[in-house]
């Protein structure tokens, strides 16, 4: 009997639940490839965004935005900085502090979403960026001049590239609705945009269009169309108040139809968030928040209740990143109509000077 005969044959006897505690092993290495590690400087100031303005986003309604076609003259924030999303310190479930611990830095989502810039935003501008990024509830009080406009904006672009917002309410007074239509073109080109105007039935057209990802209204057509607007049926997922303190009385019709509004996002841009007193804050923030602030709460509990959701910058605060004062000269075209009123009026000037001959003076000129 062979030597492989007798080795068979030892193990004939065995029981199967023997031959079952004897299991086979293979055991392999595996080579991971090595980790690439980016690091960030982070200073021990923290710095808040001012604003510039451009057009951008195409999108498709609520779905798909497609990426814009951008210029040559289009930038993107200078390389080396890493401007983090700046989260409430309120959050309690772990799983909303990892998602904005995780996020990358401001800069790198601007790669990512291949978001380009008519100029390059100020550090201030970036800061205050990610502060309304990461917030469902937020007052923007920069001083005027500091670009609330393009941070709001700028804003809104990147939550509708990432598909977190598909339908903004926008409301401002009436003469700065032109102002904020020509800013979207500029900071957001993609951006589907529409100003709601015209009459009750046209107006109602307007707000159930779906294309259009902003809808730009004035205070005194909210009031028009509120029994619309509060129905149960609309409904959106941010709505922004451009200079908020016309709702600061609690107790009017804008503020009753504003707060009536459904949302999932709210915010509210104002370089006076106290004009007279701490019940214009309490106002905004009945908005906001509804409930989170009283009008029983002194200076001190407001100012702690509301500090994180409240960014305020002064021109002398974020004086080291502006730049000097550029003075640049600019042609504009006279319509036909101011061509006319000048010839006319060049024309009737000489006349009158050559009538009065040798009585002309300096001052007649």
């Amino acid at each position: 009997m062979s030597d492989r005969d007798v080795q068979h044959d030892g193990t004939r006897g065995e029981s199967a639940e023997s031959k079952l505690s004897r299991p086979k092993v293979l055991s392999f290495r595996v080579g991971l490839p090595p980790v690439k590690v980016a690091s960030c400087f982070f200073s021990n100031e923290s710095a808040h965004a001012k604003g510039s303005e451009k057009p951008y986003l195409q999108a498709q309604a609520a779905r798909s935005v497609p990426p814009a076609h951008v210029g040559s003259n289009a930038r993107r924030p200078a390389a080396g900085r890493c401007t983090r999303l700046r989260p409430p310190r309120d959050l309690v479930r772990l799983e909303d502090r990892l998602l904005f611990l995780l996020q990358p830095p401001l800069e790198r989502l601007f790669q990512v979403e291949r978001l380009d810039f008519p100029f390059e935003p100020f550090p201030y501008q970036l800061d205050g960026i990610a502060f309304l990024y990461a917030r469902h509830a937020a007052v923007l009080a920069d001083e005027m001049g500091l670009g609330k406009t393009m941070q709001a904006i700028t804003t809104i672009r990147l939550l509708a590239r990432r598909r977190e917002v598909a339908s903004v309410l926008l409301v401002c007074p009436k003469p700065l609705v032109t102002n904020w239509q020509r800013e979207f073109a500029l900071w957001a080109p993609e951006i589907p945009t529409v100003v709601i105007r015209g009459g009750p039935v046209r107006r109602r057209w307007m707000w159930q269009q779906r294309g259009a990802i902003v809808k730009i209204a004035n205070y005194e057509l909210l009031l028009r169309d509120g029994d619309y607007l509060t129905s149960d049926d609309v409904r959106f997922d941010l709505v922004v108040l451009d200079e908020a303190q016309r709702i600061k009385n609690r107790r009017s019709s804008t503020h009753s139809v504003v707060r009536a509004i459904e949302r999932s996002r709210a915010w509210a841009l104002t370089g006076t968030p106290v004009e007279n007193s701490t019940d214009d804050l309490v106002g905004i923030f009945d908005f906001l928040m509804p409930g989170y602030l009283s009008t029983e709460m002194n200076v001190h509990q407001l100012g702690e209740a509301s500090g994180d959701f409240i960014l305020r910058r002064t021109k002398d605060g974020v004086l080291s990143d502006l730049p000097p004062k550029l003075h640049r000269d600019a042609r504009i075209q006279l319509t036909a109509q101011q061509w006319e009123t000048y010839r006319r009026a060049e024309d009737e000037g000489v006349l009158q000077l050559e009538s009065m001959g040798e009585e002309v003076t300096i001052h007649h000129v």
